[in-house]
């Protein structure tokens, strides 16, 4: 496993991997998870990150099951992973959990930096996950999820949120928004793109969870059932496409 912050206390550790503008000069490899500010049960593990920047590679492609943030009790708040720059590039064959119940953690991907998972994610994961988010910004950034996405997967989460911006595409197999209260997915700005099988805002109980589409950005859902409010009353999901060529393209909807 590649661990940092782990343990009471764990608080402010920084990883960098560079690669000084030349691709894979600098990697970590044969990393079989990545966990960003977690110990289960144990207070700290605040403010701890791994930036993968100007061409540095991580690769996670051995294990099961990666964490950004663990609680319970707000204990694994605030970490975080970055990738930016082109050719920084973050792979991982897992699932992974951005804000299993604890709060602000994060993923950014900017300025051209991909990342790529194998997994399905989660961001904000059992009781008390709130205010987690992956953004993705800049042209020629990606974020590929070979698998479904999560956002606010429990009654209480709440305020979880993915950002696509300024250019930026990301692509899954599905996104669900919103077993919690006030997720939301917004794709805003020219060029900005979620690719999807399917969408599913509010689902469960989960109130106040949305998808907005501004200022020129687009939700492509190329194959299943798109879904606004589904499963359960009182399930409240809303969808607002607006600016010009803003747009949700999609197969089949269901209200």
């Amino acid at each position: 496993d590649l661990p940092v912050g782990s343990g009471a206390g764990a608080n402010n550790n920084l990883l960098v991997i560079d690669g000084g503008g030349v691709p894979g000069s600098a990697l970590a490899t044969n990393v079989a998870n990545v966990r960003v500010g977690t110990t289960y049960n144990v207070a700290g593990r605040y403010n701890n990150r791994v930036v993968v920047t100007n061409g540095g590679w991580l690769f996670s492609n051995g294990g099961a099951e990666s964490h950004v943030g663990i609680g319970p009790g707000g204990w694994g708040s605030s970490n975080g992973v970055t990738v930016t720059g082109s050719g920084s590039k973050w792979t991982m064959a897992g699932f992974i959990y951005f804000g299993n119940q604890a709060d602000f953690n994060n993923l950014t991907i900017a300025q051209g930096g991909q990342a790529v998972f194998g997994g399905s994610v989660t961001i904000g994961y059992n009781s008390g996950a709130s205010s987690n988010s992956v953004l993705v910004t800049d042209a020629d950034s990606l974020w590929q999820v070979n698998n479904s996405i999560g956002v606010g997967t429990v009654a209480d989460a709440s305020g979880n949120s993915i950002t696509i911006s300024n250019g930026a595409r990301a692509v899954s197999t599905g996104v669900t928004v919103g077993y919690g209260v006030n997720n939301f997915l917004r794709v805003t700005g020219p060029g900005s793109t979620m690719t999807n099988s399917y969408a599913n805002i509010g689902y469960g109980s989960g109130i106040g969870n949305s998808m907005l589409i501004m200022n020129g950005g687009r939700v492509i859902d190329l194959a299943g059932t798109d879904y606004i409010g589904y499963h359960a009353s009182p399930t409240s999901g809303t969808v607002v496409v607006t600016g010009a060529g803003s747009l949700w393209s999609n197969v089949n909807l269901i209200v």
